[in-house]
């Protein structure tokens, strides 16, 4: 793990996460910002979440996944990642697990 910048909280690195230490989900969460949470369920819809028979939403166009623009490159330079097309829809497709868990939770 490695500092996130200035923060004193530990980063799951990118390194890590390809050793299998850590999920896809638990290395792509800690790029997840409220702007992102916010577009994916503007975007995506809760309904058409809630309703996809997929855990990796592949039901939903990849054109529309592909739209996410809040790639935080950065913080992906500091877990030892670059920001990319592919890194910025597993960001979004981990928001959206997280909010169809919340939501079915709830």
């Amino acid at each position: 793990m490695v500092e996130k910048a200035g923060t004193g909280e530990a980063m799951i690195t990118r390194k890590q996460f390809l050793d299998g230490q850590a999920t896809l989900d638990e290395y792509y969460q800690q790029f997840i910002t409220d702007a992102g949470r916010a577009w994916v369920i503007y975007t995506m819809g809760r309904d058409r979440l809630l309703k996809s028979k997929d855990k990796s939403f592949n039901d939903i166009p990849l054109a529309l996944w592909d739209l996410y623009p809040f790639t935080p490159g950065e913080r992906m330079r500091a877990a030892g990642d670059f920001p990319t097309l592919a890194g910025a829809v597993c960001i979004a497709k981990t928001i959206a697990r997280q909010l169809v868990e919340q939501e079915r939770t709830q």
